[in-house]
């Protein structure tokens, strides 16, 4: 998902010129078979991969966000949030700075929702630092 949201694609190996003019003479019905899609590239992998690998339900990529935010992003944070943040102009300040404060606190991120919250701030006042005006 990080990758196609910038357009980027990761699976080269699924660019084949040859591979890809197999796969459009493939009948759609093994394409997807009882609501499994994939059904014939998983049935091809089964030999290769574990079962449970083959016919696993599609997993996202995620980031690790809240990890980057508690270590190496953290002093980015104070300072890009700080006083002169250009958001403390369309958010409330003092929201914006006490879920930073309680971020600090949860080295653990029992609240996953802050890293990303924090996360959307900070891409937020870069932002607008480089293109509002």
């Amino acid at each position: 998902m990080a990758s196609m949201a910038h357009g980027l694609e990761c699976r080269a190996p699924f660019l084949d010129p040859q591979l890809v003019e197999f796969a459009l003479s493939i009948p759609p019905q093994l394409k997807l078979r009882n609501n499994v899609s994939k059904y014939i590239l998983r049935k091809a992998m089964e030999t290769d991969l574990p079962a449970d690998i083959a016919w696993r339900e599609k997993q996202g990529f995620g980031a690790p966000i809240a990890r980057w935010l508690g270590s190496d992003l953290k002093p980015l944070v104070s300072d890009v949030l700080g006083e002169g943040a250009r958001v403390h102009g369309v958010l409330d300040k003092t929201a914006v700075n006490q879920l930073v404060r309680e971020s600090r606190k949860q080295a653990t991120g029992r609240d996953w929702r802050s890293p990303f919250r924090i996360w959307a701030i900070l891409m937020l006042e870069l932002w607008m630092r480089n293109y509002a005006t």
